[in-house]
């Protein structure tokens, strides 16, 4: 929208609060100006809109069919206005913290401990961005991100995680129904899934897949007889579901293989040369709830990385 299409926000609030009101004094008394000041903005917005906005009697004044349809619009307006900047308020308060992810690791790894986060932190807001690519520190101005590769930006102090570890994973329905599985090469007679590559678009390392992890052993796979995925939460529905198997990364399926929804039907497994790092801003390295949560973070990362 061009500048000179709208009218001048000054005026916008002054009609609102005079339309509220049905009275131009009492708009004066809430916004702390002048009555006649009140008049011009309310003067300058109709000479805008080319023609009057209120029936003006003696000491009064009300809305004409032209004012109600203008309110309507205004108030809308200004009521987007001032969710949108709540939200960002809440957002950007020393109290709250925005996390930026990607979507496998906050599915698995952090939405189902977020909930023990609040518990020990309830006046900690938690705003967490779940991405289908791998959070950027240039381009991105989140508080906290988790990040795949350690390319960091001079504004973030950045602290190592975890190093990935994939191997095969199946429900135990499976493995009872279709087992036993004795080998690498036992995979073959099963449904193997598997995510579309293109799920890897925006990261900085080439896909894992079926192919490449065979290659790791010697192997070579040219086919797959399970369904495809877009999507890596859907491939694992349908594993837990109790059909076939698939490559699970040690960060993402460690809770679902103590839980005993997930097994190994092999112990083989690759360790690709890739790192995870939580990043934060310099800027907000002493804020307690930043502090708060890189602490708790990391006490989980270190669960896991001695539980596996």
């Amino acid at each position: 929208m061009r500048k000179k299409e709208l009218p001048s926000f000054s005026a916008l609030i002054a009609f609102e609060a005079a339309a509220r009101h049905q009275s131009f004094k009492r708009a004066a008394d809430e916004l702390c100006i002048s009555q006649a000041a009140i008049s011009r903005q309310i003067r300058l917005l109709e000479k805008n809109l080319g023609g009057e906005l209120f029936e003006r009697r003696h000491r009064a004044v009300s809305l004409n069919e032209d004012g109600q349809y203008f309110l309507d619009a205004v108030s809308q307006g200004l009521n987007r206005i001032g969710t949108a900047a709540n939200t960002l308020r809440k957002r950007h308060e020393h109290n709250g913290i925005t996390i930026g992810l990607v979507s496998s690791l906050s599915v698995f790894f952090l939405a189902p401990r977020i909930g023990e986060f609040r518990k020990q932190y309830p006046d900690i807001d938690t705003y967490m961005i779940s991405m289908d690519t791998n959070p950027d520190p240039v381009k991105d101005s989140f508080d906290i991100m988790v990040r795949m590769d350690r390319s960091c930006h001079a504004d973030y102090e950045a602290t190592l995680l975890f190093s990935e570890e994939v191997f095969p994973v199946c429900s135990p329905a499976y493995l009872e129904k279709n087992g036993p599985v004795s080998s690498i090469d036992d995979l073959f007679q099963h449904a193997l899934l598997n995510a579309d590559d293109d799920r890897w678009r925006g990261f900085p390392w080439q896909p894992i897949n079926w192919e490449s992890w065979f290659r790791e052993f010697g192997r070579e796979f040219k086919s797959y007889d399970g369904p495809q995925y877009s999507n890596y939460q859907m491939m694992f529905n349908t594993v837990l579901s109790g059909y076939g198997i698939c490559l699970g990364w040690r960060h993402l399926v460690g809770d679902l293989l103590k839980n005993g929804d997930l097994v190994r039907p092999i112990n083989e497994s690759i360790k690709p040369d890739r790192e995870h790092y939580i990043l934060i801003r310099k800027s907000l390295l002493e804020r307690k709830s930043v502090r708060a949560f890189k602490d708790w973070f990391l006490n989980e990362i270190n669960q896991m990385n001695s539980r596996i």
